[in-house]
């Protein structure tokens, strides 16, 4: 649930940029492209973005490693949590 909660609000923040009109073009195309990896379900290309270990507080184990992320990718990316970085 944490995991959940960080990565919403870490979306919502971002997300907040993509409207905004002086948004940088490298940060769109950043912003699009974690978009469309998360919505074909890209584990490989999401994994890229992130920086191991990832640390999670108890009862959330960290996330290791890339192998370790991939593994539990789902349990991450819940589909509830697809659906908003989608909108």
């Amino acid at each position: 649930m944490k995991i959940f909660k960080l990565l919403l609000t870490i979306l919502v923040f971002n997300s907040s940029f993509l409207i905004a009109q002086d948004l940088k073009p490298e940060y769109q195309k950043f912003i699009s492209k974690f978009i469309l990896e998360v919505k074909s379900n890209d584990k490989e290309a999401v994994a890229k973005r992130i920086k191991f270990p990832f640390k999670r507080e108890y009862p959330i184990r960290s996330v290791k490693d890339k192998a370790d992320f991939i593994k539990r990718y789902n349990q991450i990316f819940d589909k509830v949590l697809i659906e908003k970085i989608v909108k």
